[in-house]
């Protein structure tokens, strides 16, 4: 997997979350009537393994809230989701204990019937451990839900930026 498809897809691990709850949850949802769900999650945690990200073991934590709206046709099938998203995102270097702190704030649009996931708002505000700026970035990406790929991207919405991130962990990419 190529680096920016992998970033690319940490960027959206907040909205597959949200995918995943709202697939279990839509059952109970009434035909055509917006449902509304306010809640926190996480921490989501991951590890990635040297060389598959960064060539270093690097490890993420995913916190944060969302206030989501779902949409459904007349049979009840969960069809568009609409997610206002507060996360914070620890980005760590295993091997040396260097974290950065993202902080984001976006809204996330899903549509199941198109198969893609739009991300609009501040895509990175990486900051160290004394709250300096390592990397901001914001504006539109959209993704494929399937495939993982970037449809379309504004110039500072930055995602597949793994190369900044390794960079700024004490690393470097994997090659």
């Amino acid at each position: 997997m190529s680096r920016t498809k992998h970033c690319t897809q940490l960027l959206v691990v907040p909205i597959a979350l949200t995918a995943a709850v709202l697939l279990v949850e839509a059952q109970s949802a009434a035909a055509t009537t917006p449902v509304h769900l306010k809640q926190s999650f996480g921490p989501v945690v991951g590890d990635a393994p040297a060389g598959t990200l960064c060539d270093f073991a690097y490890h993420e934590e995913d916190t944060g809230t969302q206030n989501l709206t779902r949409f459904t046709d007349e049979a009840g099938n969960l069809v568009r989701v609409e997610d206002q998203v507060d996360v914070t995102i620890l980005h760590g270097n295993s091997d040396t204990g260097t974290t950065l702190i993202e902080h984001l704030h976006y809204a996330a649009y899903v549509d199941f019937v198109d198969g893609t996931a739009t991300v609009t708002g501040q895509s990175w505000r990486l900051v160290d451990e004394d709250g300096r700026l390592v990397l901001g970035g914001a504006g539109l990406v959209a993704t494929d839900l399937l495939t993982g790929d970037v449809i379309a991207q504004t110039p500072q919405a930055k995602a597949g930026s793994a190369s900044p991130l390794c960079t700024a962990l004490g690393g470097a990419p994997s090659s």
